[in-house]
């Protein structure tokens, strides 16, 4: 089979069989804990061959995920695959590669996606939980299963005090996240202590696209108890919702900023930009003096890449 570079274990960047897997070994055990176990002869995080030197370096997007830098002859490439450059709670930032070529993500390639600080966030997140919490409320909290979940679990553990309810796949995540050096306190929905506490009143992370207006709807009905919901995309710079139904602007990409930036300090002399709005930033890089590239006209996909 053909070789193949998988950036992170999102469902939408693993693979299912390779020749060779070139990912990080964060990035394999969360495949395999996700059900995604590619069939591979052999999976590392660096090749060479000949003159061809392939290596990789922290994304800064997730446990795990990686950017891809290649050097050749005098040339130098880096594909950034998702990334940001600003740290979270739960993964280090990622760090400018100088490069000749550089192939750079768009999700946030507009200007009006500039994301304001990460710890201002953080902190009115908490406030909102603990005004919840404090009213009494079942408190359910969205992100992705894999990255936002888990920096909402450790947002909840580090600023309220807070060891909350995740169902399985999410809870599968966690443990690959702590058995890679990043600790979280939570307990399983499946699990007693899980059943136990949700007896009362109780604070829950859940998976994005499962966080809707019937969700909150059937829960209230099922624990007789007022709810309340949030969830953490850099989509709420759309639509910040209403106190009960709120969304908080936490992303795992780099915004319009960190974009710019990375295209500027990496000094490549080409720029390829893919995903979300690669036409318009390469539109706005060029304006900077910046030889830049759109490959492909798709739109965002606010649903695959967005969270």
């Amino acid at each position: 089979g053909e070789n193949a570079f998988v950036s992170h274990a999102h469902a939408d960047h693993a693979v299912r069989k390779a020749g060779s897997l070139l990912c990080s070994k964060a990035t394999l055990d969360l495949m395999q804990a996700r059900g995604y176990s590619p069939q591979c002869a052999n999976a590392a995080s660096e090749f060479k061959q000949d003159d061809l030197c392939v290596t990789l370096s922290s994304s800064g997007h997730v446990l795990g995920s990686a950017q891809l830098h290649a050097k050749w002859d005098s040339t130098s490439f880096t594909y950034t695959s998702d990334f940001k450059l600003g740290d979270s709670l739960t993964c280090s930032g990622a760090k400018v590669a100088k490069c000749e070529e550089l192939l750079i993500e768009a999700t946030y390639g507009l200007p009006r996606y500039r994301f304001p600080p990460r710890e201002q966030t953080r902190k009115e997140m908490a406030d909102w939980a603990k005004r919840r919490q404090s009213s009494g409320d079942v408190v359910l909290l969205g992100g992705y299963s894999l990255g936002k979940a888990q920096e909402i679990v450790k947002l909840l553990n580090d600023y309220c005090d807070t060891a909350p309810i995740v169902p399985k796949d999410i809870a599968d995540v966690c443990r690959i996240y702590t058995a890679h050096g990043v600790k979280l306190d939570f307990l399983d929905a499946e699990s007693n202590e899980g059943i136990k506490a949700m007896k009362h009143s109780f604070t829950a992370v859940i998976p994005h696209h499962k966080m809707t207006p019937q969700l909150a709807s059937d829960a209230a009905a099922l624990y007789c108890k007022r709810v309340s919901c949030a969830v953490a995309t850099g989509w709420a710079m759309n639509s910040v919702g209403s106190e009960r139904f709120k969304s908080f602007c936490l992303s795992d990409h780099a915004d319009y900023s960190e974009l710019v930036r990375y295209a500027e300090e990496s000094g490549a002399k080409k720029v390829f930009t893919t995903h979300g709005y690669a036409t318009e930033l390469a539109a706005d890089l060029r304006k900077k003096g910046i030889n830049a590239i759109p490959l492909g006209q798709g739109r965002k996909q606010k649903t695959r890449i967005g969270l």
